[in-house]
């Protein structure tokens, strides 16, 4: 590899690498880097990691310099010092290196879906190439599809050791197991592909991906799920960016691998027999119901949650077959229920007659309801005094199925109020009770939270309702540290400005700079969820891990950041508002709210994007 070089350049601190470099390469110009103080070209002298970038300072030259690297991991800080190395061989001034250290951009290593031009779904998974990550990226595809048609852009794999009979072979059986409709394939090894797959799967040959981006319109993506996947070399994030829908740049980023890791922790301090029911109400609280569902539904959960009618039937015509419940369901639409075969919440006698009306259409059929006992909360439910009757009205409609019996805990999170916690749970023991001698068979019976899950563990009964927790926030405190945030909240500078201290800033002057300096102007408002409290320098939002204040009130489309004399913000940055390291709650606090409100509010044109990690 190095024969007809003139120069290597290499790190010092491999003692591997360097010997060899001496013993075989004498005669070339070495030129090294790294602690160690033989290091020809700079020596380190100091690296301070935080969550998003990392310090350098380097010894040239015995002049002292200081690099600051957009990375926290030992391999992207590797990588970046090799190119500061190349940079300095090839003359490029220090501090043209420095600044443009701070331009790199992280790759995303990771399974990402977002939505895609003409209703698709797009699966992006353009950052390797080999036959199990192409597996997991097929069942991620096949999980989130639904009832769309499946489609796989495809480019050759690189280096997997198999030759191209045996490799494409493989993943010809792959793609026979998850019922792909349209497989295109980008480059030479791959064109063979078509010779291994049943011939009911269209296949189209292209030989590269910028002839893909010409073709692109002759491809049928209406209503597809797209899942794009190759190496590196291929340049396929060209392909994510011509299939996105690009309605609007601000991002509502949600982990699923953290749902997951989130549902394992529940799941552990559930008593056995227990199951979950998972609350996705309000859009999965911002996320995504449908999405989410088809991920929950894969994980094997037993039961899910909305609130009203029409997210149960959205969630059945996407392909959802898990038992929804209806916690709120609108007297309207109990036709819709029964063809779905939805499962409302009922919680008054004239609710259940008004069912019982409308099932004599279809009298050979049982239909599954959920009774809700008001035991403290006030809000919708049964009282003592309705329970004779309801009984009679069962006990003489067999074709109505009680699921399950519950009740709403009104503070579960509060020590201050369990005494008023468990009497609610005695009054709904006795009404389960009463309920169950007279209509002769016991139906699951439930009464917590996500709080409650934690608190009340001899209260776990047949099933609980995780709600929030699903989502890494917890409302008790004790557990916060074992869950993970899902949700990231993301803008992107528009523009930037130098303003003067004399200046004002934003609608009715609310804003005023306390110094000379720049603020940028960022791609999210009050009409995409960002509550107007947040203005005025009461909440910041991070940029690079920095974070920096809201300067004046926070219009319906754009916010406006003060960044003070910061000259490494640039149009194009990324901004978060909140996620991982910049929890929801700290939002929620300065917005005088709770999380639940801030994640529910977060606009439909927000756009939604779905990672693996």
């Amino acid at each position: 590899l190095f024969e007809n070089a003139k120069t290597i350049i290499y790190e010092e601190d491999d003692l591997i690498v360097s010997m060899a470099m001496r013993e075989k390469f004498s005669s070339k110009n070495l030129v090294s880097w790294g602690w160690n103080a033989e290091s020809s070209l700079f020596r380190i002298l100091d690296i301070q990691k935080s969550n998003y970038q990392t310090k350098v300072n380097i010894l040239v030259n015995n002049e002292q310099q200081t690099l600051i690297i957009p990375f926290s991991d030992a391999a992207s800080i590797e990588n970046a010092l090799h190119c500061v190395a190349v940079m300095m061989v090839l003359n490029i001034p220090f501090e043209i290196i420095k600044t443009a250290l701070t331009r790199i951009q992280n790759i995303p290593m990771r399974l990402e879906m977002k939505n895609g031009i003409q209703n698709s779904i797009l699966i992006n998974d353009t950052y390797n190439a080999d036959i199990q990550s192409f597996k997991i990226a097929l069942e991620f595809l096949s999980q989130q599809s639904g009832t769309k048609d499946k489609i796989i852009i495809l480019s050759d794999f690189m280096q997997t050791g198999l030759d191209e009979k045996a490799l494409n072979h493989q993943l010809a059986n792959l793609i026979h197991n998850h019922n792909i409709s349209h497989v295109i394939g980008i480059g030479n090894q791959v064109a063979n592909l078509e010779m291994f797959l049943d011939p009911f799967i269209l296949f189209t040959s292209i030989k590269s991906t910028d002839e893909l981006i010409r073709r692109l319109p002759e491809i049928n993506c209406n209503n597809k799920a797209i899942l794009v996947k190759g190496a590196r070399a291929f340049q396929l994030e060209r392909v994510i960016i011509a299939l996105s829908d690009k309605a609007h740049t601000a991002t509502l980023e949600t982990d699923l691998q953290a749902i997951e890791h989130n549902l394992k922790i529940f799941s552990q301090h559930l008593s056995p027999g227990s199951q979950i029911i998972a609350v996705i109400k309000a859009s999965a609280y911002g996320s995504g119901s449908e999405e989410l569902a088809r991920y929950l539904e894969f994980k094997k959960v037993g039961y899910l949650a909305v609130a009203f009618i029409d997210e149960g039937v959205q969630l059945r015509k996407a392909g959802v077959l898990l038992p929804i419940i209806i916690l709120n369901p609108d007297r309207n639409g109990v036709l819709d229920m029964i063809k779905y075969e939805l499962e409302p919440e009922v919680y008054s006698i004239e609710q259940l007659n008004e069912i019982i009306s409308l099932l004599t259409l279809d009298i050979d059929r049982t239909f599954h309801i959920h009774l809700k006992i008001d035991t403290g909360m006030h809000r919708l439910g049964f009282v003592e005094e309705d329970l004779k009757e309801l009984c009679e009205i069962l006990i003489s409609h067999k074709q109505v199925k009680i699921k399950s019996i519950f009740s709403h805990l009104s503070s579960s999170e509060d020590p201050g109020d369990d005494a008023y916690t468990r009497d609610q749970v005695h009054s709904l023991n006795n009404h389960y009770t009463y309920i169950c001698q007279r209509i002769k068979y016991h139906p699951a019976k439930h009464i917590l939270n996500s709080s409650g899950i934690i608190r009340f563990p001899e209260y776990h009964f047949d099933l609980v309702r995780l709600g929030l927790g699903l989502y890494g926030i917890d409302s008790t405190h004790t557990i916060a540290n074992k869950l993970e945030k899902v949700h990231t909240l993301k803008a992107t500078v528009v523009q930037i400005k130098n303003v003067s201290r004399k200046d004002y800033i934003g609608y009715n002057r609310k804003g005023k700079p306390l110094a000379d300096g720049r603020i940028a102007i960022i791609n999210i408002g009050y009409a995409d969820g960002l509550i107007r409290l947040a203005g005025n320098g009461k909440y910041s939002v991070r940029i690079h891990g920095k974070d920096y204040s809201i300067i004046g009130n926070v219009c319906m489309d754009l916010t406006i950041i003060d960044i003070g004399q910061e000259k490494d913000i640039y149009i194009g940055d990324e901004v978060i508002l909140f996620g991982k390291d910049k929890p929801v709650e700290e939002l929620a606090a300065v917005c005088q709210t709770i999380p639940y409100e801030i994640l529910s509010r977060i606009s439909g044109r927000v756009r939604r994007l779905y990672v693996q990690g």
